[in-house]
């Protein structure tokens, strides 16, 4: 690979160019073009690893004769807590909302109709990731039972 100096430089002449030319609506398509490559990412990805866990049920068969726990709601060791599942839920729903970058691209709508719009799209994408991520991540314990974490 390079460098990691020579990436750094290479990432930020790329970010200046194309904000000191395209501005904020360049930052934006930037954005959207990032976005539609982890939609895709993760489409692909999730797709990729139930087939080669051999399908779904298969996968969850692999799971449950590793760790019969691997398949119930709380996870293994319970690690999926109440109080756990609350505080991610906080973060993912509302600390977002605190986060500079953000922040900036919220109050840049064109108007409240956009807002809303952007609002039901925002939740969809954020749902496909999260659930095709972590979906992903457990069968991928059925692809490589020896995983540990």
């Amino acid at each position: 690979g390079i460098p990691y100096e020579t990436g750094l430089l290479i990432f930020g002449i790329s970010i200046a160019l194309y904000t000191a030319f395209g501005g904020f609506r360049a930052s934006v398509l930037n954005d959207t073009m990032q976005g539609l490559v982890m939609l895709i990412g993760t489409v692909v990805l999730l797709i990729g690893v139930v087939h080669a866990a051999g399908g779904l049920s298969n996968a969850v068969q692999t799971l449950q004769t590793i760790d019969p726990q691997l398949v119930t709601p709380q996870g293994a060791d319970d690690i999926l807590s109440p109080a756990f599942m609350t505080s991610f839920w906080v973060l993912v729903c509302f600390g977002v909302i605190g986060l500079p970058h953000t922040a900036v691209r919220c109050i840049s709508y064109k108007d409240s109709k956009a807002v809303h719009r952007g609002i039901i799209i925002g939740t969809i994408i954020v749902a496909i990731l999260m659930f095709g991520m972590h979906l992903a991540g457990a069968v991928g314990r059925a692809v490589i039972p020896e995983l540990t974490v």
